[in-house]
C-alpha cells in the first residue's frame, strides 16, 4: 500500500489510518490473492481519489463511504438514506456515483499522458471500473437500480467486503 497525499488535518489522518487498516484486513486474510498494488488518497484537482486498487488485469478508482444504514440509489435520482430520507448527495447536488465516474476520468487523463507509449495499459485505462464502496459494507436492506449504462460506463456500488470478488471477476 502506498499513500499518496498525508492529510493536513488531524480528523482526515485518523479516517486515512482506518481506511488503510480495514483494506489491510480485507485483503490479508485472503489465500492466494494475485498480487495486487494500492494506492490511497490520490489528489486530482481539487479533490481526492480514496483507493486505486491495481492488479494484473485490473484497476479499479474507488471513494469510500460509510452508511451504516440502507441506502436508495436509483439512476438519475437522488441517493437516500432509506430509513430518515436524508440525502447522500454531495454538496453540489451530484451523487457519490458521478464523483467517483469524474475523479476516474482526471486519473485516466493524468496517467494517459504519461503512458501514451504504452499500448497494453492505454487498454487497462478504458477498462478501469470506477466504484462507490460503502463501508465495511453495503446494508443488506439497501435498494440499488442502475441503468445499463451506469454498467456499461464501468461504474459499481458495492461493499468493502465485496471489493476481493469485484477485483478478481474483471
Amino acid at each position: 500500500m502506498y499513500i499518496c497525499h498525508i492529510p493536513e488535518t488531524i480528523a482526515a489522518r485518523r479516517l486515512l489510518r482506518s481506511r488503510v487498516l480495514e483494506l489491510h484486513a480485507l485483503f490479508s486474510t485472503i489465500r492466494d490473492m494475485p498480487s495486487q498494488f494500492v494506492v490511497l488518497n490520490i489528489p486530482l484537482g481539487n479533490d481526492y481519489l480514496d483507493v486505486l486498487l491495481a492488479r494484473q488485469n485490473v484497476l479499479i478508482a474507488a471513494s469510500m463511504y460509510h452508511w451504516p444504514e440502507a441506502i436508495t440509489v436509483q439512476s438519475g435520482l437522488p441517493w437516500r438514506d432509506k430509513l430518515s430520507g436524508t440525502s447522500l448527495n454531495l454538496s453540489d447536488g451530484s451523487t457519490p456515483l458521478h464523483r467517483v465516474a469524474a475523479l476516474r476520468h482526471a486519473l485516466c487523463t493524468r496517467l494517459s499522458e504519461s503512458w501514451q507509449q504504452h499500448e497494453l495499459e492505454g487498454r487497462a485505462l478504458e477498462r478501469m471500473i470506477a466504484a462507490v464502496v460503502a463501508t465495511p459494507e453495503l446494508h443488506p436492506d439497501s435498494q440499488v437500480q442502475f441503468d445499463i449504462d451506469d454498467h456499461r460506463q464501468r461504474l459499481k456500488l458495492l461493499g468493502l467486503n465485496e471489493l476481493p470478488g469485484l477485483a478478481a471477476m474483471a
